[in-house]
């Protein structure tokens, strides 16, 4: 039976409230969006929820992409994810538990991931790599003040679609709720872990896309109100030609990323 076509109105929202199904040790109420996998076995279409949760064995990412449906990497049980050394000093046994061969490509994702985890956060942030569920909740919660959440990522309706030019479609610009949100984004490891970080500086979008072969794409965006305290050297003032301080930063978040909002 073949599907009608995706549109945005075809999206579901579901509204979790069984703390037993993801892990959670106390009850927090999470909107996500369900997504269409339509190359997905049965199975994987029924759950196609937003978090990691399905997936292959434990592998380095690649770098993620906005077009692309990716295959999210399981995010272990905290009491797995807590027997698992997270140090750049416990390096040569990470390698040992993981079966990563030192010196490998796979070694330096796994490293480089380790530092920028072990780094500071910028001033005005918080921040947290996140190795399983309950501790990317539990840190939500307390950036946001909240137990009511929304978990947003981007939408792609063509698994397969191609790198290309998108459009931003009439009309097709939502600002979320609240003016502060915590992003979450997908780093290059052995399994899922997630570098997540708070400012109030932000105001994120849901924006509707639609390319040239007529993919449509419900995008994430995030905008950095005050961009006063980043390094000058970073890539967002050389494309855009602006120091920082001086003007907002706004970019897509690709799809195996996650802003979490107040749901009011």
């Amino acid at each position: 039976m073949r599907r009608p076509p995706w549109t945005p109105a075809s999206r579901r929202r579901v509204t979790v409230e069984r703390p037993h199904r993801l892990c959670l040790r106390r009850s927090v109420r999470l909107q996500l969006r369900v997504r269409r996998h339509r190359h997905a076995g049965p199975r994987q279409r029924r759950r196609g929820s937003l978090l990691p949760g399905e997936g292959p064995r434990p592998r380095v990412q690649d770098e993620p992409a906005l077009h692309q449906d990716r295959v999210q990497l399981r995010l272990p049980a905290r009491s797995v994810a807590n027997s698992i050394p997270f140090s750049s000093a416990k390096m040569s046994d990470i390698l040992s538990l993981l079966s990563v061969e030192p010196h490998s490509e796979k070694a330096a994702a796994i490293e480089k991931t380790l530092h920028r985890c072990e780094e500071p956060a910028v001033a005005g942030e918080t921040s947290l790599c996140a190795t399983s569920l309950e501790s990317m909740v539990d840190f939500t919660t307390a950036s946001l003040g909240s137990r009511d959440l929304a978990a947003l990522s981007t939408e792609v309706s063509k698994a397969d679609s191609p790198k290309q030019t998108y459009v931003i479609v009439p009309s097709g610009v939502q600002k979320l709720a609240g003016g502060k949100a915590v992003a979450c984004h997908a780093q290059s490891y052995a399994y899922a872990v997630f570098y997540c970080h708070a400012t109030r500086a932000t105001k994120s979008y849901v924006v509707s896309l639609v390319g040239k072969d007529g993919t449509q794409v419900e995008a994430v965006v995030v905008c950095h109100t005050d961009t006063s305290s980043w390094n000058p050297k970073h890539i967002a003032f050389q494309l855009l030609k602006v120091s920082p301080g001086t003007a907002p930063v706004c970019h897509f978040l690709p799809q195996d990323h996650v802003v979490w909002t107040r749901r009011t």
